[in-house]
C-alpha cells in the first residue's frame, strides 16, 4: 500500500495451500481476485478494523484443475476464470466498495460464487480471458491454438438462465502457435500472443468475420482466419513442433523479413499483454508484452513499425 509515498506491506489471508497462480485488481479498485493451483478462485477486500486483506473462496468444488487466468467485468461485479480443465466460467464475484460494504448486484437473482456462464473448449486447457470495453463481450484462448468470442453478454439479466440464453459463443482457429495471452484494444479488434513470440490482431469485419494481422519486423502480414491452405499450415504446425520437441533450448524461428535485417522484437515466447489506455472517447492503439526472452515491448498500431521502444530486462 502506497502511504506517504513509501510502499508499506500489509498482510493478505489466502486459505490456499498451493501455489497462487494469477491475480487481477478489479477496475475500481476496491478488490483483487486470485486463482490458484488449488483449485480455487478467490475474491479479496480489504478489513479496515484488521487492516488485512480477507480473501474469500468461490464457487468451490466447480474448478477441476488449476485456475491460469482471470479477467474482471468492467462492472467489478462478474469475474472471468480460465482453467485447466478445459472450462471458461464468468461468475458473480460479490463486489464491495472501497469501506468493504456490499454493492447491489447488477444480476439480482445471483449471488457471490452463482457460476452464470460456463464455456468448454474443443481440445485443451484454456490460457488466457479477457472482457471488451464494454462489457458486452469475452474473449479467451485455448490451447488447441483458437480463440473463443462470446457476444451479447448481459450481465443485468434477471437470473443465470437468461444471462446463458442471450450469450453467443464463436470459435476461431487461428494458424499459430498456441496463445497465452490477449486483450481487446476495442469491441471489434483483439490482439492476442504467444509461442509464436509475435502479437497477432484480430478485428472483425461488418459481415462477423474475422481476419489476422500478424505484425512482425516492422510489416503487418494480414490473412483471413482459417483462410491459409491446410498444407502449408501443416508443414508451418510440424517445423514448430519440432522446436518444442528439441533436446537443447530453440529461439523463436525468425521470419523471412528477419532474416533479411528486420530485427524480431521477440526472440522467445511472450507471456504477457496489456492493453494501454487511451484518451476518452479514442480506441486503444498500444499495447505492451513481456516474455520468455526477457523484453518489455510496447507497440503502437498507429505507427509505421508498430514498434515504439523494447526494454531488455536481462541478458538471456
Amino acid at each position: 500500500m502506497l502511504e506517504d509515498q513509501e510502499w508499506t506491506r500489509q498482510r493478505v489471508v489466502m486459505r490456499i495451500r498451493l501455489a497462487a497462480l494469477c491475480v487481477r485488481w478489479s477496475p475500481d479498485g476496491a478488490m483483487f481476485a486470485v486463482g490458484s493451483s488449488y483449485k480455487s478462485l478467490s475474491v479479496c477486500h480489504f478489513e479496515q478494523q484488521d487492516a488485512w486483506w480477507a480473501c474469500k473462496g468461490l464457487a468451490r468444488g466447480v474448478h477441476k484443475n488449476s485456475i491460469v487466468a482471470v479477467a474482471w467485468h468492467p462492472s467489478s461485479q462478474l469475474l472471468a476464470s480460465a482453467c485447466m480443465d478445459g472450462h471458461c466460467r464468468v461468475l458473480h464475484a460479490g463486489a464491495v466498495d472501497s469501506a468493504g460494504a456490499p454493492c447491489q448486484p447488477i444480476c439480482v437473482a445471483s449471488k457471490p460464487g452463482d457460476v452464470l456462464l460456463d464455456v468448454t473448449t474443443e481440445r485443451g486447457w484454456c490460457t488466457a480471458v479477457a472482457w471488451s470495453p464494454s462489457g458486452r463481450s469475452l474473449a479467451f484462448t485455448a490451447h488447441e491454438c483458437s480463440v473463443g468470442i462470446i457476444t451479447a453478454v448481459d450481465p443485468t439479466q434477471t437470473s443465470p438462465e437468461a444471462f446463458r440464453t442471450v450469450s453467443e459463443v464463436r470459435r476461431e482457429v487461428l494458424p499459430h502457435l498456441p496463445m497465452r495471452t490477449l486483450g481487446f484494444l476495442s469491441e471489434g479488434r483483439i490482439v492476442a500472443a504467444g509461442f509464436d513470440g509475435v502479437p497477432v490482431l484480430m478485428t472483425q469485419d461488418r459481415d462477423g468475420s474475422w481476419r489476422t494481422s500478424t505484425v512482425s519486423s516492422g510489416r503487418t502480414h494480414q490473412g483471413k482466419v482459417r483462410a491459409a491452405p491446410a498444407r502449408a499450415v501443416t508443414d508451418d504446425f510440424s517445423s514448430k513442433l519440432a522446436m518444442f520437441r528439441s533436446p537443447t533450448p530453440t529461439k523463436v524461428p525468425q521470419s523471412s523479413e528477419s532474416q533479411a535485417g528486420h530485427a524480431a522484437p521477440h526472440t522467445n515466447t511472450i507471456v504477457e499483454l496489456r492493453v494501454l489506455p487511451a484518451a476518452a472517447g479514442e480506441t486503444s492503439q498500444r499495447f505492451s508484452t513481456c516474455g520468455w526472452d526477457g523484453r518489455i515491448v510496447v507497440w503502437d498500431l498507429a505507427e509505421k513499425s508498430g514498434l515504439i521502444a523494447a526494454l531488455r530486462l536481462h541478458e538471456p
